[in-house]
C-alpha cells in the first residue's frame, strides 16, 4: 500500500472541515466574504504563468514578491458608489485601495480603475533600478513603453518632397526608446513615472503642444484603459482568458464591433497609440526600428 503524505496546513484544513460538520457552522472558506468578481478575476490573472513570464521578460527584480503584494492589494481593496463625481482609485493606507464609482459607470471604468490599484504613478516613490517595481506601481521602465510608443510624443520625420511629381511622400513616425533615457538619469533619484518631463528636460504641455491632455498621456492612465480593453475582449470572446495575448487579427475583428469600436477607453487608447501598438503593449513588444530591439512586456 502506497503512504500519503498530507502537510500541516492540509491535516489543520481537514480538522476544521470536520469540527465545523459535528457543531453545524460555516467553515473558515466559508466565512471569508467572497471577493468581487472582477477583482478575482484580476487575481486569477496576475497569478498565472504569462502574467509572471511578462514580468521576468520585461526585466522585473524579485516577480513572486511583486506578484505577492499585488494579490495582497487586489484582496483589499474595497468599493464605494456614488451619485455624483467622477470614478477615483485612492490608498486608503496601510495598501487598502478604495475604488469610488459613480452609479452610472461601466463595468470598463471599473476594469480601468482596478488596473490602477496595480499600475499607479506615484511620483513620490523613487527607485534606483529602471526595472524596480512595487505592488501598487508599474517600474519605470515599464511606465516609458507607453510613453515610447505614445504617437503624440513620438518623434516625427517629415515627408520628402518629390522632385518629379512635386507630391510630398508621408513622413514617418520613430518610437525610440531614449525618448525617456533612463540609462542617463541619476538612478539614486528615480521616478517611477516621468509624466511631467521629457529627456532633455522638455515639460510634456510643450511636446503636446496642447492638443492633448497631459492626463490622458499619462502611463498609469494608458496602463487602466488597456486593462479596460482586456475586459471588453475577453467580455466579447475576442479572448479566452482576460490578459491572454492578442494578434492583430483578433484586434481588427474586435474593432468591427461598433461597440467596442465606440467604446470611450477604446477609443482614447486609439487616440494615443496606433493599432499594432496596442497589441504590442498587450502582449511582448518588439519595436519596429531597426536600430533598436526591445523584448519588454506590460503586465
Amino acid at each position: 500500500m502506497s503512504k500519503f503524505f498530507v502537510n500541516e496546513d492540509e491535516k489543520r484544513r481537514i480538522l476544521n472541515l470536520h469540527e465545523c460538520a459535528k457543531k453545524n457552522v460555516k467553515t473558515i472558506e466559508e466565512q471569508i466574504a467572497p471577493l468581487d468578481p472582477m477583482i478575482q478575476q484580476k487575481i486569477d490573472y496576475i497569478k498565472s504563468p504569462i502574467y509572471k513570464q511578462r514580468l521576468v521578460a520585461y526585466g522585473v527584480k524579485d516577480p513572486d514578491s511583486v506578484i505577492q503584494d499585488r494579490v495582497k492589494r487586489l484582496q483589499a481593496t474595497t468599493f464605494k458608489t456614488t451619485q455624483n463625481g467622477q470614478a477615483l482609485t485612492s490608498d486608503g493606507g496601510m495598501d487598502k485601495p478604495k475604488i469610488t464609482l459613480n452609479t452610472t459607470d461601466s463595468r470598463y471604468v471599473k476594469a480601468h480603475e482596478i488596473g490602477h490599484v496595480t499600475g499607479g504613478d506615484d511620483t513620490r516613490y523613487t527607485v534606483n533600478n529602471p526595472h524596480k517595481a512595487k505592488g501598487n506601481q508599474m517600474s519605470p521602465a515599464e511606465a516609458w513603453k507607453f510613453y515610447n510608443r505614445n504617437k503624440n510624443l513620438a518623434k516625427t520625420v517629415p515627408g520628402i518632397k518629390n522632385p518629379q511629381t512635386g507630391k510630398v511622400n508621408p513622413g514617418t513616425t520613430s518610437y525610440r526608446d531614449n525618448v525617456y533615457d533612463y540609462q542617463q538619469i541619476d538612478k539614486s533619484n528615480m521616478s517611477p513615472d516621468p509624466a511631467s518631463e521629457l529627456y532633455g528636460a522638455k515639460n510634456i504641455l510643450d511636446v503636446t503642444k496642447g492638443k492633448i491632455d497631459p492626463h490622458e498621456i499619462g502611463s498609469a492612465e494608458n496602463k487602466g484603459d488597456l486593462d479596460a480593453i482586456r475586459q471588453l475582449l475577453h467580455d466579447n470572446k475576442i479572448t479566452q482568458n482576460y490578459g491572454d495575448n492578442i494578434t492583430p487579427e483578433q484586434w481588427k475583428k474586435a474593432l468591427a464591433n461598433p461597440k467596442i469600436a465606440r467604446e470611450p477607453h477604446v477609443v482614447r487608447m486609439r487616440n494615443n497609440f496606433d493599432d499594432n501598438s496596442i497589441c504590442d503593449l498587450n502582449n511582448i513588444i518588439a519595436i519596429r526600428n531597426p536600430y533598436t530591439v526591445d523584448n519588454g512586456t506590460i503586465a
